[in-house]
């Protein structure tokens, strides 16, 4: 391992930042749990350990450079977001590549991680304050190591076909533990991911390599079927759909909500928010009273029915106690509320709109905004008696 050489090659570097900077374009503003930044750490990982450290720090710049236009044209992230993920990266990987050199593969993984996380989280703070505490997540990018792993031993083969086929392998483990988890849980096909990634780690002759790949294909095949899997594939790659690039990005495609050439025309930063569905229905018990976001949108929590759990991400279950958050922007307050006279904890409402991914707050699911808010069932205190001196659990 210690005498694995470095990649020197001009051609490798150009190969690595342009399949490095389609890696990186999946990021988002916030990172995902349990995934960090997603692959965006293992492009700087892999570039650790391959490449000795000037090398290493051009190859990072390259790729974040190279991802800049499908993370800002199609506002996939926030601008700033996007050009401080070419400022920091680089600089992340150098001190991380000198350690891998110096000292081996893990220490330089376990430092990358530590450099990732504080330099996310204190950028962050000082940008949003205590909203940044979010970013501490990238911590979790130390999930992708293994993976790392397999990809980096699969370069190390001296038979040349079973490289391809447990580079192949290795990276399609990768890919597909990535979109089990970016948001909606899809747990057989994460374990699937991982199980194969270790045996790649372990194993090393052609029979194992190719009985996983077919093995691999199979579990994509499945996740075609998988509407967690879709869910997750849809938004991931958003970046990498033509119809984003443009104005129309935000078109209402459903016929069960009324006609618009922009779903977030009254919303804040909507860069921040991936739509799942333009128009989506959805049941449950509001939970807590509602309260007015910095942005004037009026909030709260629902506890969906369980024909309704699917609409979950694995950021509603760790941050919102499994509550679907709902909001209701500034300009359609009066329309939208006042049939209800107000929502109060205990009401079953209905309610329609687009839902959505919040990558800007650890990638919680909402309905953001709420076309329509219907009361199927409350008490006949409304707001804001339903809450006066009631006390409420946090």
């Amino acid at each position: 391992m210690g005498g694995f050489r470095s990649y020197d090659g001009i051609m490798e570097v150009i190969v690595f930042i342009v399949a490095g900077g389609l890696l990186t374009s999946l990021m988002v503003n916030a990172p995902a749990i349990f995934l960090g930044y997603g692959f965006a750490y293992l492009v700087m990982l892999l570039a650790a350990w391959l490449f000795k450290p000037k090398k290493a720090f051009i190859a990072v710049l390259g790729a974040s450079i190279f991802a800049l236009p499908f993370m800002i044209l199609p506002e996939s992230v926030f601008v700033e977001v996007a050009i401080l993920n070419v400022i920091v990266r680089p600089l992340v990987t150098y001190p991380a590549s000198l350690i891998r050199w110096k000292w081996g593969l893990l220490p330089s993984a376990l430092s990358l991680t530590a450099f990732e996380t504080l330099s996310a989280l204190t950028i962050a703070i000082f940008y949003y304050g205590d909203d940044g505490i979010h970013t501490a997540f990238s911590i979790f990018g130390i999930t992708m190591i293994p993976f790392g792993y397999a990809i980096y031993l699969s370069l190390k083969s001296e038979d040349r076909f079973n490289r391809i086929l447990r580079f192949f392998a290795s990276s399609l483990s990768a890919l597909i533990f990535y979109f089990s988890l970016i948001t909606f849980p899809e747990v057989i096909l994460a374990l699937l991911s991982i199980t194969a990634a270790f045996i790649l780690i372990y194993r090393n002759n052609r029979f194992t390599s190719i009985l996983l790949t077919v093995i691999l294909i199979v579990g994509l095949f499945y996740g075609s079927y998988s509407q967690p899997f879709r869910d997750n594939l849809k938004t991931a790659l958003y970046p990498f759909n033509p119809e984003n690039w443009n104005e129309k990005r935000w078109i209402q495609k459903e016929d069960n909500c009324e006609p618009s050439d922009n779903v977030f025309e009254y919303t804040h930063s909507p860069s921040r928010l991936k739509i799942v569905h333009t128009c989506a229905e959805v049941t449950g018990i509001v939970e807590k009273p509602p309260f007015i976001a910095g942005d004037g949108d009026y909030c709260f929590d629902i506890k969906p029915d369980e024909d309704y759990k699917y609409m979950l991400g694995v950021g509603n279950y760790i941050l919102r106690k499994g509550g679907l958050h709902i909001e209701v922007v500034p300009h359609d307050h009066i329309r939208v509320l006042s049939s209800s006279k107000g929502i109060c904890p205990g009401d079953k409402v209905r309610v329609k709109g687009v839902w959505i991914i919040d990558t800007d707050h650890g990638m919680w699911t909402e309905v953001h905004p709420a076309f329509e808010i219907e009361l199927i069932n409350g008490s006949e205190k409304r707001w804001p008696d339903c809450v006066m001196s009631v006390q409420f659990e946090e």
